[in-house]
């Protein structure tokens, strides 16, 4: 609870801070929401020539952008610390935050704030309220019990895959480009029903990078779709499962790259 305080803390000293230069933070949010509205216009333009992609209509793939743009919006923002890494690393910065009392993961969390890119997540929010009320789905003590787990799981999910990402910098700090692919490459396939790729990167994102537990299988319980591919209807309820174990091997990986470390100066 403490290092969530200081956390809050530090998120608002850094913000002020940026708040200083405000036609900067201005620009800042002004580009964030027009990246996703962007992003937004070439899903809608798909829906100009076909009424369907993999049997989804437009209101139920706006659910799948909605919440998979949101989570990751969220998760990016919490994670701008661990994008700086291999910075620190190269820089020999990271000694100091191994000197530190505090924790260094916590450290690395506390030196990239992005609570500005929260405005992205506004965007990404309004898709989905809106593609949940055209797709019919009401809003019931039950749904919002599939949702609020989801958008939790998400972020997880994300957040995991970023840590990760960043715990490769330890072996090699030119990895950045590599971890881009499952980072916003992994955003991008979530924000799609995964009915319209082929077999073996259905798989990919089920079993290897989960990106498939963000929003499709969620959705497929708030629309009340069976499973296809004569997968079970139980895999549905597992986002939460699939972003514990997320969370694990983020933690695996992390522990494993800092004990590689041996320093700048050795």
């Amino acid at each position: 609870m403490d290092s969530i305080r200081l956390y809050a803390r530090l998120a608002w000293a850094h913000e002020r801070g940026v708040m200083q230069y405000r036609l900067s933070f201005i620009l800042m949010t002004i580009g964030a929401v027009a990246i996703s509205a962007a992003e937004f216009l070439g899903l809608r333009l798909y829906f100009d020539h076909v009424p369907t992609i993999g049997g989804w209509t437009l209101n139920e793939v706006m659910i799948l952008f909605g919440l998979s743009g949101m989570t990751f919006a969220i998760a990016e923002s919490m994670a701008t610390g661990f994008e700086q890494l291999p910075n620190l690393l190269v820089q020999g910065t990271f000694d100091r935050i191994l000197a530190r009392p505090r924790g260094a993961f916590f450290q690395v969390i506390a030196t990239g704030i992005g609570v500005r890119r929260f405005s992205r997540v506004t965007g990404y929010l309004l898709v989905l309220i809106y593609g949940l009320t055209a797709a019919g789905v009401s809003p019931t003590p039950g749904n919002a019990g599939i949702a609020i787990p989801a958008v939790a799981s998400g972020v997880a999910i994300y957040f995991s895959i970023f840590v990760i990402g960043s715990a490769y910098a330890f072996w090699t700090v030119q990895g950045t480009e590599v971890v881009n692919i499952f980072t916003n490459g992994g955003s991008f396939v979530a924000s799609y029903p995964i009915d319209i790729f082929p077999g073996w990167l259905r798989q990919v994102v089920v079993s290897l990078v989960p990106v498939a537990f963000v929003a499709y299988f969620p959705t497929l319980l708030l629309l009340d779709r069976a499973m296809p591919f004569g997968w079970p209807d139980w895999l549905r309820w597992t986002s939460p499962i699939a972003a514990l174990a997320c969370a694990l091997i983020a933690q695996l990986a992390w522990r494993a790259g800092t004990r590689r470390y041996a320093s700048a100066g050795s």
